[in-house]
């Protein structure tokens, strides 16, 4: 009996720990239709701003990715872009 305890408390943990790794899975934004624009470097593109019309980048999707060329560029509001320092 106490070693079943014991079990289902072992496995109730690993039930959370793999709700807890799914939630942090850095593509899951990208399966519920979100793309990740990498510059050249391979660093993240966080501003409109910090990127040139003519740049190539790499788009990463869900299933896989592009290689795209930016045509325009509208910066937004840098008070939405990462802390001081974060890359592009």
């Amino acid at each position: 009996a106490r070693t079943d305890r014991l079990f289902d408390r072992f496995r109730a943990r690993c039930r959370t720990l793999r709700v807890e790794l799914r939630q942090r899975d850095p593509r899951a934004p990208l399966k519920r239709g979100y793309g990740l624009a990498l510059d050249p470097a391979g660093r993240a593109v966080y501003s409109a701003a910090r990127v040139a019309p003519g740049e190539r980048l790499r788009l990463l999707l869900a299933s896989g990715e592009l290689g795209v060329r930016v045509e325009t560029v509208q910066p937004g509001d840098e008070t939405d872009s990462p802390a001081k320092g974060a890359p592009r």
